[in-house]
């Protein structure tokens, strides 16, 4: 997604969103990581605020803070699988 279409998709998947990134805190968990560590990579990543009280940017930016993160932890479990 561009930010060239950034302004007509803001509003659309606002719920969309918000599920998206209940599904990566689950899948977050589910690879290795502690409930409190996701939670932090959220409270870190939406300054202290409530999912609900983000507005669709900062959705957005921490939808992808956290598909970052789960990329990179399968980036590693990949790396651990090969080395065994």
């Amino acid at each position: 997604m561009g930010f060239s279409i950034w302004p007509s998709i803001i509003g659309k998947n606002r719920q969309g969103k918000l599920n998206n990134i209940n599904v990566l805190k689950e899948t977050l968990i589910t690879v290795g990581y502690n409930p409190g560590e996701v939670d932090f990579m959220i409270k870190s990543s939406s300054n202290g605020k409530k999912l609900p009280k983000l507005d669709d940017k900062e959705l957005h930016e921490l939808e992808a803070s956290l598909e970052a993160q789960l990329r990179m932890a399968r980036q590693c479990l990949e790396l651990v699988r090969e080395a065994n």
